[in-house]
């Protein structure tokens, strides 16, 4: 059945029925994110970073959302355009500077660069990423599986991170049948930015969602604004729960990144559909201003604290990154 939590109503509502503690949490994670991908485009352009680069910045708030409801033994499996997750769950920023910086003490022991990213330690929540397009849905099923089958973590998630043009691969269909038979614990997440690499969705799917193939075929699904971290928060904690009893969901979350398919150009007027109009028409639903503004509002924080939030972080995540630089 598929369930659609597009309603357009305000955040407090999902943001008081979520019961979130404290906002700044969530802001501040927020926040760091897109200030590291700043970083990292930043260090790609000036030439401090070799390998190529897939950002996430736009798309934050699914990742801080999700984060909230992975628990230990959970596994998120990320795709290319993963630093988000890693950050979300990890908060590791030193460990992905060396990374892209070829350094041992990466994330991956400088092996790895942006696309083979690695959760440490082995209990981390995050995984591993694998740049090659869908196939983190397949290594999610397989954990799901493994631990349903063997009732080590009969109720661990096996979370895979996709992108819209994942869904195109045949294997997509066959872990979704799969899984359904076999009823795992398994999560997919499509960040539905509407463009697999340059080709807009309108020319790849003909409604523009993807949730609607998904309907004959009994699995659970829901679709929603990925720019609202509040609504992701709430459906994400209720669908979890389902998950876990052995009910294999997929969300589909409508987002849009910033910067292009690779590295720190825009990609405006490249491929199909990525025009200056739409550009800047998905920067006024930016996640981050949303939320800030919407705590403002909601006098869950003050703008001085929000101001206060950005201070902060613009000099750790700076700091950071001069040291990691400083011993590269």
């Amino acid at each position: 059945m598929l369930e659609s939590y597009l309603t357009g109503e305000p955040y407090d509502r999902y943001y008081g029925t979520f019961g979130i503690p404290d906002p700044i949490t969530d802001l501040t994670s927020m926040i760091r994110i897109r200030l590291v991908e700043q970083k990292i485009a930043d260090l790609k352009k000036n030439g401090f970073i070799v390998g190529p680069v897939h950002l996430g910045a736009g798309q934050e708030a699914i990742a801080v959302a999700l984060s909230r409801s992975l628990i230990e033994g959970d596994k998120l499996f990320g795709g290319h355009r993963c630093h988000t997750h890693y950050l979300a769950l990890t908060g590791d920023v030193e460990g992905l500077f060396s990374e892209f910086l070829n350094k041992s003490t990466g994330c991956s022991g400088g092996l790895g660069g942006s696309m083979h990213l690695c959760g440490k330690p082995m209990s981390s929540r995050f995984a591993y990423s694998n740049p090659i397009v869908s196939h983190t849905i397949p290594n999610a099923l397989g954990y799901a599986f493994a631990n349903r089958s063997s009732r080590a973590l009969p109720t661990s998630i096996g979370c895979s991170v996709i992108g819209d043009g994942a869904v195109e691969e045949g294997v997509f269909y066959e872990v979704v049948n799969i899984a359904e038979i076999k009823r795992c614990p398994l999560l997919i997440v499509c960040e539905n930015n509407l463009m697999a690499s340059h080709l807009h969705i309108s020319h790849r799917q003909k409604r523009g969602s993807i949730a609607h193939t998904l309907k004959a075929r009994g699995i659970k699904t829901a679709v929603m604004n990925g720019n609202d971290v509040a609504m992701c928060a709430f459906v994400f904690k209720k669908l979890v729960e389902e998950v876990r009893s052995g009910q294999p969901c997929f969300v589909e979350c409508f987002t849009y990144r910033h910067f292009g398919h690779v590295d720190y150009n825009n990609d405006i007027g490249v491929g199909e559909q990525r025009s200056n109009v739409d550009y800047k028409k998905w920067l006024a639903k930016d996640p981050i201003t949303l939320f800030s503004a919407a705590c403002i509002r909601e006098s869950f924080l003050s703008a001085e604290q929000v101001s206060q939030i950005w201070a902060d972080e613009t000099q750790r995540v700076n700091a950071i990154s001069n040291r990691v630089l400083a011993n590269a």
